[in-house]
């Protein structure tokens, strides 16, 4: 059984960067477009109070709607999604 989790992401709807929060260490995120594609773009890593943050840089993205697939330490699915300005 696949345990799907929800990352927590904001701001949403995004403009320059999104923040992902999980509760566990992520060791995979890919970034998605509704097209299906991988698209590229940096992640930085911080943690604040006892969660797991990482900065996605979305400023050369276009606008539109994109979704986040994570894997945490614990091998389990994590999801999430926002708008681009």
């Amino acid at each position: 059984t696949e345990n799907k989790e929800q990352l927590v992401v904001y701001p949403n709807p995004a403009e320059q960067y999104v923040v992902v929060s999980s509760a566990y260490s992520v060791n995979t995120m890919s970034l998605i477009n509704v097209l299906g594609q991988k698209q590229n773009c940096s992640i930085s890593q911080y943690s604040l109070h006892n969660t797991y943050n990482y900065k996605l840089n979305t400023e050369n993205l276009p606008s539109g709607i994109y979704f986040i697939k994570a894997t945490d330490s614990n091998g389990n699915q994590l999801n999430g999604k926002f708008v681009k300005q």
